[in-house]
């Protein structure tokens, strides 16, 4: 429990001590002021890995979970900044996912205002998930957008959009796109541009109008 003393007013040394308690090592500020580590690389470690290091871009953390607490009461926000003096929009704030060997296949940032997210990878899409049981392991695959931007449901026939409660508004379609009905796309309905006619056309059976 000896400690040492630095700093501080004449005759008070009320600056900064450095002691063991009996169980722990401790730096201790004491005085007024910040207490401030200064180099061109600091690092902390865990049992003589490295686990916080600053470097000249910024921090780097290493470890398989970093938690952010508000403790028992108040929001926690994560705030990513760019561009704090509003001097360059090309400074963007993001988030960069990357794996497999430092590759940064998806980020989900912002770009001249619009938010963006983004994945581009041979293999890869965005998968939107939601499940009603409790944890997100949990979740279930419902819709994905693939590497060509096509909108697919991750299980045939198994998604609605709307419902006879929530209806969605108008449905718009380009010249000569089709709106393909059943599993074998056996009734078809477009606007043949070509001949300026609306189509109604059906490959299998009877094509039947009931009232």
């Amino acid at each position: 429990n000896d400690e040492l003393r630095i700093g501080g007013s004449a005759g008070t040394f009320d600056g900064m001590k450095l002691y063991h308690d009996g169980s722990n090592s401790i730096i201790e500020d004491t005085g007024t002021g910040a207490l401030i580590l200064d180099g061109s690389k600091i690092r902390l470690r865990l049992s003589g890995g490295t686990q916080f290091e600053t470097d000249t871009n910024g921090i780097i953390a290493t470890g398989t979970a970093h938690r952010f607490s508000s403790g028992t009461s108040g929001d926690c926000e994560l705030i990513i900044e760019a561009d704090s003096d509003n001097n360059n929009e090309l400074d963007n704030p993001r988030i960069l996912f990357r794996q497999d060997g430092g590759n940064d296949w998806s980020a989900i940032g912002t770009n001249d205002n619009v938010l963006e997210i983004s994945n581009s990878v041979g293999s890869g899409g965005i998968l939107f998930k939601t499940g009603g049981t409790n944890g997100y392991t949990n979740a279930t695959g419902r819709w994905k957008i693939d590497t060509n931007g096509h909108l697919l449901p991750n299980t045939a026939g198994a998604v609605n959009i709307g419902s006879a409660s929530a209806e969605i508004g108008n449905v718009y379609l380009a010249d000569d796109k089709q709106v393909l009905l059943g599993n074998s796309q056996d009734l078809k309905i477009f606007h043949d541009s070509s001949a300026t006619n609306n189509v109604i056309s059906g490959h299998t059976g009877s094509l039947n109008l009931r009232n």
